[in-house]
């Protein structure tokens, strides 16, 4: 039957910047059908489809066999946990799951081609993550060898899988995050499998959610005069206009992070800086942060929170100043699509 099932997983769906998760490399192969024709392939085309009879009555004469699951992603979703108490053990190597049609004709399309296959030999797999993973500790596979070749790549030999009977082999390493962009990422760059059969493989390209935070200006910046140089001038001159001199004093900017940020929530922040002394400098702002509609809390960075102090007549004197701040959220379910 040739490899009947590969599997890429990671062991979470969202990270935060920087921290690491867990991914399993899974394979699955056995010798020709007709020399096993105890395996069994089921498909599950919709949630809770093998809840019911007649899969009940099945099930409970399936002991000694190799159960393959593969579940086609519906309107509905999908519970996989079903697959993966249906399956023969390990869930990894005997479970796959498409998100459309498109993917499982793929799929099948794969089990044809191998199906008279006598297992796999000298099987070869390279794996290299995307430039914002690398590796971390590479654990011993079940089966085979493996040798990193890079920080962010490795190679997994196995001399053979699945030749007398059905057999599965499973690596797992850590991936650390080290980009610095947000949102939805690929854990591959690249995967390439080979074998002695010329077995056709494809593994899955996971995706994980990277919440690196969130800057936020909640004060906006001068807004710049726009001067257009002519072409084919060595010199120009131009009027910005009138402009009054400011106070004496200073400018005094100050930023600050808020920790653990409910996603669909606006917050209002208060930010008061003043010297403590009876009559002396305070002055207090008052800003309304944006909601962010990511998966999980997050961390926001408030930058450009600007103070003018007054010196009198000299600013060359020291000044200390403090800072309270104040934040409260201002929402139980702010929709994202009203911004």
């Amino acid at each position: 039957m040739g490899v009947t099932n590969s599997n890429k997983a990671a062991d979470t769906a969202a990270i935060c910047c920087g921290d690491s998760f867990k991914v399993t490399l899974a394979l699955t192969a056995a010798p020709d059908i007709v020399t096993n024709p105890t395996d069994i392939v089921l498909v599950l085309d919709r949630s809770g489809s093998l809840s019911g009879p007649p899969f009940a009555d099945m099930k409970a004469g399936t002991a000694g066999t190799v159960i393959y699951c593969i579940g086609l992603i519906g309107s509905d979703g999908l519970d996989i946990a079903v697959l993966n108490n249906w399956a023969t053990d390990p869930d990894a190597s005997h479970v796959a799951v498409t998100p459309d049609a498109a993917e499982l004709e793929d799929l099948f399309a794969e089990l044809a081609a191998n199906i008279s296959k006598p297992g796999a030999t000298d099987v070869l797999i390279l794996e290299t993550l995307d430039a914002d993973f690398e590796l971390g500790e590479v654990e011993p596979p079940d089966k085979g060898s493996v040798i990193v070749t890079g920080p962010r790549s490795l190679r997994w030999s196995i001399d053979s899988l699945g030749t007398t009977k059905s057999e599965s082999a499973a690596l797992r390493f850590a991936v650390r995050h080290t980009g610095d962009a947000t949102g939805s990422l690929h854990v591959n760059e690249s995967i390439e499998y080979s074998d002695a059969e010329g077995n056709l493989v494809r593994f899955p390209d996971p995706e994980v959610y990277v919440d690196c935070g969130s800057d936020v200006y909640p004060e906006p910046c001068p807004e710049p005069r726009e001067l257009i140089l002519p072409s084919c001038t060595d010199s120009a001159e131009f009027d910005l206009g009138e402009f009054f001199v400011s106070p004496t004093g200073r400018i005094v900017e100050l930023e600050l992070s808020l920790c653990s940020v409910c996603p669909h929530r606006r917050i209002a922040l208060a930010v008061q800086l003043y010297d403590g002394e009876e009559g002396g400098f305070s002055s207090l702002k008052t800003f309304e942060l944006p909601a962010h509609c990511g998966p999980g809390c997050r961390d926001l960075r408030i930058r450009g929170i600007r103070f003018a102090v007054p010196d009198g007549a000299c600013q060359c004197s020291r000044r200390a100043l403090r800072a309270r701040v104040l934040a409260n959220y201002m929402d139980t379910d702010f929709n994202c699509a009203d911004e």
